[in-house]
């Protein structure tokens, strides 16, 4: 692969990974999979100079076993779990210990679960008004559009998770032996875009395969 310049290569790590490498999350919680599909999620990786990015999109179930809004207190324990697991790129990614790496910024957003707040704004309105509401929300066609709200949550439910890492020594990344597949057993494949100073290219890992390859030709 040819070498690219900086520039080039800085341009190219914000085409792959979509987003500003700072990252953010109020533009990562509006995002959606391009194709939400369960067990296959998308790894994005990019190293420019000592600077490593990752980014990872998966469907909510394949993390947690489900996507409909978190109610329960099982529900609400069972995403803050997986963000914990999620925080910790180093150990999931299976960064190797030789690149001396340090992670710097991550940011793990559960996008779908958080429940409706319409009825608290109903709250602020009139005695009269906040009866009527009520009533409303009592009716049967009511619930069937909420639980076809739930519904089309639950389809789109997801985990966007951004990492930002600084390596004394990237050259020692040559692979990535995940780990992912056997914290979260219900993934079962990960297409996977590299961005590095000699060059682009995609690859798919599995639980059979987890081996990222970042020194192909």
């Amino acid at each position: 692969m040819r070498r690219w310049s900086n520039e080039t290569a800085i341009a190219c790590c914000l085409a792959a990974l979509g987003v500003a490498l700072a990252g953010s999350q109020a533009g990562a919680a509006e995002r959606e999979l391009a194709a939400h599909q369960h067990g296959h999620g998308l790894l994005n990786i990019a190293i420019e100079g000592k600077s490593l990015w990752i980014e990872l999109e998966t469907p909510g179930a394949d993390i947690v076993g489900f996507e409909h809004p978190a109610r329960s207190d099982e529900d609400k324990a069972a995403i803050n779990k997986a963000k914990g697991r999620l925080s910790d790129p180093i150990g999931l990614f299976g960064i190797p210990a030789a690149a001396s790496c340090t992670l710097e910024e991550v940011s793990v957003t559960p996008v779908g679960y958080a429940l409706d707040t319409d009825d608290d704004h109903h709250d602020e309105d009139d005695g009269h008004d906040h009866d009527e509401h009520e009533e409303a929300h009592e009716d049967e066609d009511h619930g069937d559009h909420e639980e076809a709200h739930e519904d089309e949550m639950e389809s789109h439910a997801e985990f966007h998770a951004e990492y930002r890492l600084q390596c004394a020594d990237p050259a020692a990344i040559t692979s990535l032996t995940l780990t992912y597949f056997d914290v979260f057993p219900g993934a079962e494949e990960l297409e996977v875009t590299l961005v590095t100073d000699d060059g682009q290219g995609r690859q798919e890992v599995t639980p059979a395969e987890p081996v990222v390859n970042l020194d192909g030709d």
